[in-house]
Order: structure tokens, then sequence, then C-alpha cells
């Protein structure tokens, strides 16, 4: 699929060792930046997943919304490279990992806000879906996937003073 001068044999990061990679890592990185944005902006606590468990520092619920869109950032990664927009020369090899170039990030950047657009409205929809769940399962009394809470509600605030 990706040409040949690109010596991609498979999926490697951290760091990545390929231009294939280089690429694949930032798109990823950059889309769950936007998955972060759009939770917290919908008032949503991005550690909390559903298919993700609970681990320190990691966005749970994120990473699990950012899982059906990696398709999306794979077929841009590949329009990149075979419409020559990204060649490797406009990566860096070095012990530390493939880099991409001064240059090229401005290509990539700005070939980037096309599809940030449309990845903005999925996480919007996937987001607008997964908060009107939880709305209607604490509205429903029904418990809430594992590692969330159903929202508060008025009454929740009230203190009886048989509860002392």
């Amino acid at each position: 699929m990706l040409p040949a001068r690109l010596h991609f044999n498979g999926r490697n990061r951290r760091p990545p060792r390929d231009p294939a990679n280089a690429l694949l890592s930032l798109g990823y990185t950059l889309l769950h930046a936007e998955a972060v944005l759009a939770l917290y902006g919908a008032g949503l606590d991005p550690f909390i997943g559903f298919y993700h468990a609970l681990d320190f520092g990691r966005e749970s619920l994120a990473c699990d919304l950012v899982e059906p869109l990696r398709v999306e950032v794979d077929q841009h990664a590949l329009m990149l490279f075979r419409s020559e927009k990204l060649r490797p020369e406009d990566f860096s090899s070095t012990q530390s990992g493939c880099l991409l170039g001064k240059a090229g990030r401005a290509r990539f950047y700005a070939e980037w806000e096309a599809l940030a657009a449309r990845l903005r409205k999925l996480l919007a929809e996937s987001i607008s879906d997964v908060a009107n769940a939880i709305s209607a399962a604490g509205a429903a009394g029904a418990p809430c996937p594992a590692g969330s809470t159903a929202p508060a509600t008025d009454t929740d605030a009230e203190v009886d003073d048989d509860d002392f």
C-alpha cells in the first residue's frame, strides 16, 4: 500500500522508526488532543472511559473515542505519501527515531486542517451519543458502565436529618 521507499514494515512507536510511523504517531496524537478538548468542552471527564481501563494519567474516554477514527488518520497519511505531498526526504532519522522536518510539518499541518474539521464533527457526534447515554442511564436509575458515574440531580444535594 505504501511506497517501498518509505521502508514501512509494520507499526512501531516510541519512537517511530520510519516516515510512515512518524506520520501515524503525529496524526494519532493530534486526534487524541482533539478528543480531549472536545470532551472537556462537553463537560465530560476524558479520564473515565468505557473500553479502555482506568490507568493513571491516561485519558481513557478520549482513547475510546479515538479508536474508530484512527482509520481516518491512516487514510490521510496514505494520501499524503501517495500524492507525494510528503516524501522520505521530509523526514530525518536518528537514534531518537524518525522526525518530520520543518518544511514537511508546514505541508502536513496545512493538509491536516481539512481533515481536522471532519474529525471534530465526528467527535462531536460521538460525544453527544455518550452524553445522551449517560443521561439516559442516570434518569432511568440504571447503573452506568464501570468507571463512570450517573449525573447528579437536584435531589442529590438535599440532606435528610435521618442520614446522620
